[in-house]
C-alpha cells in the first residue's frame, strides 16, 4: 500500500521543467519594438575638412647671363678686341674670379643680351677689370617684346662695390643696378669710356642679369 501512495505523489521536477523552458524561450526571442534595451542614435554626417591654404613659393632666381643655365643664350656686342672664347667667359656662370680672361672692347661699348621667354628682371651687375683697364661708370637698359625703344628700368638704384684686388694693378669695380621688377626680352649694358688712363677701351670681367621666369 505504501508503494502505491508513492507513485501517486506529484513530482517536483515535473512542475519546475515547464517553468524553466518558458523562461529560456522568452529570453532567446526577438525583442519587441520599443524595448528599453534597444538604443537608437542619429549618426551625424562627417564634415568635409577644409583645405589648408599653402604658402606661395618664392620664385627661383636665375642668372640669365649664363650659357651654363641657358645653352641657347644669344648676345650681340659692339666692336670687340677679344676672341669669341674670351668674350663668352664673362657669361659662362663660372665661380666668381675663376678666370683672368676679360672681354675687351673699343669704347663706347655695348653688350646686348637676349633673355629667355617669360623673363622678369630686377638686378644687373657688371664688373670691370682692375686698375687702368676698368671703367668708372656704365648704364643699363631693358626692352620688352612689344617695345621698339630701350628704356631705363623704373626705381633704378646704383651701388658700386670693390671687387677682387690684383697685386700691382688695384681693385676691380663692380656696378650693381637694382630696380623694380620688369618683364624684358632684352637687356643692354652700355659703357661710354674706359678709365682716365685708357679711355679708348674697356674691359669687362663679369656680367650677371638676375631675375625669374614667369609660367
Amino acid at each position: 500500500m505504501r508503494a502505491m501512495k508513492r507513485l501517486r505523489q506529484p513530482s517536483r521536477i515535473a512542475f519546475i521543467a515547464p517553468f524553466l523552458a518558458a523562461s529560456f524561450l522568452q529570453g532567446c526571442g526577438e525583442p519587441e519594438v520599443g524595448d528599453p534595451q534597444i538604443v537608437t542614435a542619429e549618426v551625424q554626417p562627417t564634415a568635409t575638412p577644409l583645405p589648408i591654404p599653402t604658402a606661395t613659393p618664392e620664385p627661383v632666381e636665375f642668372d640669365f647671363a649664363s650659357v651654363t643655365l641657358f645653352p641657347d643664350l644669344t648676345y650681340a656686342t659692339s666692336r670687340s678686341l677679344s676672341t669669341e672664347d674670351t668674350l663668352r667667359n664673362i657669361i659662362l656662370d663660372l665661380p666668381e674670379y675663376s678666370s683672368d680672361l676679360v672681354w675687351r672692347s673699343v669704347a663706347p661699348a655695348t653688350f646686348e643680351l637676349t633673355l629667355p621667354t617669360g623673363a622678369t628682371v630686377y638686378r644687373i651687375e657688371v664688373e670691370g677689370a682692375e686698375g687702368v683697364a676698368g671703367f668708372p661708370e656704365c648704364v643699363v637698359f631693358v626692352r620688352s617684346a612689344t617695345e621698339t625703344d630701350w628704356r631705363r628700368p623704373s626705381g633704378l638704384v646704383l651701388e658700386q662695390q670693390l671687387g677682387r684686388f690684383i697685386e700691382g694693378k688695384g681693385y676691380r669695380l663692380r656696378h650693381v643696378f637694382s630696380f623694380d621688377e620688369t618683364s624684358a626680352e632684352k637687356a643692354l649694358i652700355g659703357i661710354a669710356k674706359g678709365s682716365n688712363e685708357s679711355p679708348e677701351s674697356v674691359a669687362v670681367v663679369d656680367l650677371d642679369v638676375f631675375g625669374y621666369l614667369r609660367e
